[in-house]
């Protein structure tokens, strides 16, 4: 089965997303203990959402107001805003994927069995 369409498979490359049934999606894992309140869950869970949905909201011109209600209530709950959470779409949402503080010279441990698709 092949990639999303208009979607890396490579972690390091601003238009990464995984890909099932050649979608993507931003994966969230949730679990009791995450250190953000919003990513808490009774049990371990994943949620799926569609990069479509992030696609039709900038398209609707409300991703960047979204966003900032979304940083509000995570200052709120948390005391500080997700430090990684990237604030443009120039870098690979590899990062906020991660769910744990990042260093500068991380590099994600991803490998997709995919055939490799370079959209550079």
């Amino acid at each position: 089965m092949k990639w999303a369409k208009d979607y890396s498979d490579d972690p390091i490359n601003a238009q990464f997303g995984f890909s099932i049934g050649q979608r993507a999606f931003f994966i969230v894992g949730l679990h009791p203990n995450s250190s953000r309140k919003a990513r808490q869950f009774l049990i371990p869970a994943i949620a799926f959402n569609s990069h479509d949905q992030f696609t039709n909201l900038r398209r609707l011109k409300i991703l960047t107001e979204i966003r900032q209600v979304t940083r509000n209530n995570d200052q709120h709950q948390n005391g500080s805003i997700n430090p990684n959470l990237i604030p443009n779409d120039e870098n690979s949402s590899a990062f906020e994927y991660s769910g744990k503080r990042i260093q500068p010279d991380w590099i994600p441990d991803f490998k997709s069995l995919h055939p490799k698709i370079d959209l550079r």
